[in-house]
């Protein structure tokens, strides 16, 4: 068995030979607090799913349409054409606050496409 050197990311600490993909990797982890977009559990985002591209995000609340951390790594078209999520929002409105209609009604505007 041999020695080697390794790199750790500071969020999942996952191990990497080589740092510049240790580095990539931790701009793009799914824990680090850059990439924790509050707006992914708002009741409010409405999820679009075109036929012909990449999944994107539309607030009625603040009528802007956004991508998450993932379409940048991805380099997806929609990062031009869209916003980042933010981390926090004065208008988030957490899902588990819904109940009857309300809560049937975002269930079906967000999972039923």
């Amino acid at each position: 068995m041999k020695e080697v050197q390794a790199y750790k990311c500071d969020y999942c600490e996952k191990l990497y030979k080589v740092r510049g993909t240790c580095i990539r990797h931790e701009k793009y982890c799914r824990l680090a607090p850059n990439n924790q977009h509050a707006c992914l559990w708002c009741s409010n985002l409405q999820k679009i799913t075109p036929i012909d591209g990449p999944i994107q995000f539309y607030c009625p609340k603040v009528h802007k349409s956004f991508h998450t951390y993932v379409a940048e790594r991805r380099n997806l078209k929609c990062v031009a054409i869209t916003e980042r999520m933010p981390l926090i929002c004065e208008l988030y409105e957490n899902v588990s606050s819904l109940t009857g209609a309300d809560l049937m009604e975002y269930l079906q505007n967000n999972y039923n496409k």
